[in-house]
């Protein structure tokens, strides 16, 4: 089989891609949507947005790049998460592999990375020189079940007729009230990003800095970035949370869906929190908070996904909940930059879940 062409993904390749992202049974994307996430980020600046092979004049597999800038002390770090690894199973045989290996070769990155892959990258990914990284730690995600009778219900539902695989279910609006301010505790309050400036979210991410840890670097137009998904109508919210008005915590909570025919839950899609006794309680607060909101809308469950970044003391405080456990590495890193590797902990905004995530019927637009 031929090696094909390997080059950078442009704006013409978006039909193909979605093409075979469609048949490989990703979420879907409208081409607008992919047009956003490729080439809107404004952390990409340089850096490849992915790449394709062709064949025959023909693009038979694709592999995203997407890019995020890190702060360590006074230093700015690029790192590169490798996501959405497609190929067209007609004609694309050994292209996804090729394209894998394309990745980790890139330069002008310090750190490459996949925080979300699934079982076949899992196999493929440490023989050509990514190696699976954070053990337990990066395998494991917490579920709080916030409308444990509709859980029950769907499962019993599901035993007794097995609905079709092709029919979306449970399409009804939840209204979670997150992008309003609020005070979940005495001295904490909440307020959504379209309430905050570049101040705030400086102030915040200073705190962070102090402490030594690889800091993603957030702003307004990062964040705003991140909620301009043109396929989804809502369902995505960024909290910061004060503390005595302190900054102490960004949260970002998206609505999704597992599956066609799955409950839809709220998943914590970013958590940048300072981890000293006011900044815990703050944290405490703000989750209680997000599980009262989840709970209230009935909505089935809320998730988090490295929670060990967190600290015990706060997940626990999110009352009984089941731990959850994939039986292969999703993570997988090549680091070109000791620092990086020595101060960075990933987050759940440190993935390509606000973006990979699959949209319930009622919010796609």
């Amino acid at each position: 089989m031929a090696r094909g062409k390997i080059r950078p993904v442009t704006p013409g390749d978006i039909p193909a891609i979605t093409r075979i992202v469609r048949a490989c049974g990703f979420p879907e994307r409208s081409e607008a949507g992919w047009h956003w996430v490729l080439f809107e980020n404004p952390d990409q600046d340089g850096i490849p947005s992915g790449w394709v092979c062709e064949r025959d004049g023909t693009i038979v597999a694709f592999v995203g790049n997407f890019a995020s800038r890190y702060r360590i002390g006074e230093r700015m770090l690029r790192a590169a998460i490798g996501h959405t690894l497609v190929t067209d199973l007609s004609a694309g045989r050994q292209a996804g592999i090729t394209l894998a290996r394309h990745g980790l070769r890139q330069s002008g990155v310090d750190v490459y990375s996949t925080l979300n892959n699934n079982g076949v990258s899992a196999r493929i990914l440490p023989r050509i020189g990514a190696a699976p990284w954070l053990g337990e730690a990066g395998r494991v995600w917490l579920e709080w079940p916030t409308a444990p009778l509709r859980i029950a219900a769907t499962q019993l539902q599901k035993r007794l007729h097995r609905p079709a695989p092709d029919r979306e279910r449970f399409d009804r609006a939840f209204d979670l009230g997150l992008d309003v301010a609020d005070r979940p505790a005495p001295r904490v309050t909440v307020e959504p990003l379209d309430r905050l400036d570049d101040v705030d979210l400086a102030r915040l991410s200073g705190r962070l800095a102090e402490t030594g840890q690889a800091v993603r670097l957030f702003d307004r137009e990062r964040l705003d970035y991140r909620r301009r998904d043109p396929d989804r109508a809502g369902g995505l919210n960024y909290l910061l949370a004060r503390i005595g008005g302190v900054p102490a915590l960004l949260a970002g909570t998206l609505l999704t869906k597992p599956s066609a025919d799955g409950l839809e839950h709220v998943e914590i899609v970013d958590w940048l929190g300072v981890d000293d006794e006011d900044g815990i309680a703050a944290q405490i607060a703000v989750l209680r908070h997000i599980l009262s909101r989840a709970r209230r809308a009935r909505v089935a469950k809320v998730r988090m996904h490295f929670p060990r970044a967190v600290p015990e003391a706060v997940t626990q405080a999110g009352g009984w909940c089941l731990t959850r456990e994939l039986d292969y590495d999703p993570c997988h890193v090549q680091f070109r930059d000791n620092a990086m590797r020595q101060a960075w902990t990933p987050r759940p905004g440190d993935t390509d879940y606000f973006f990979a995530s699959r949209t319930p019927p009622r919010l796609m637009r």
